[in-house]
């Protein structure tokens, strides 16, 4: 229990950040419902390299957690059926580049 104030910022990731933490806040509810960054940027009244550099953190902080943690699919009964091309980032351009060395029989 603490007895004097504490903070949160102290040992967190927020010690870091210039921004308040009412403003990260908005930026983690932003991201959750999926705006655009232009639009919270705006809204914010932050820089859209502001924006787009906490939602790439959110997005490496939440994926590396789904990935390492395991998650029941299906069940009893149940088939799951996964589309692996949502796991394959490649970018097309590298695909297009290399199909002159690729040769379809």
């Amino acid at each position: 229990m603490c007895n004097k104030g504490c903070s949160i910022r102290e040992g967190s990731f927020f010690s870091k950040s210039k921004l308040t933490l009412k403003k990260w806040l908005l930026l983690i509810h932003h991201w959750s419902c999926e705006h655009m960054v232009t639009v919270t940027a705006e809204s914010l009244e932050v820089t859209e390299s502001t924006v787009c550099a906490v939602y790439q953190w959110m997005c490496e902080v939440f994926s590396t957690k789904l990935l390492s943690t395991s998650i029941l699919l299906g069940g009893p009964g149940k088939t799951v059926q996964i589309d692996e091309s949502l796991f394959n980032h490649k970018h097309l351009s590298n695909f297009f580049s290399n199909s002159s060395k690729r040769r379809i029989r």
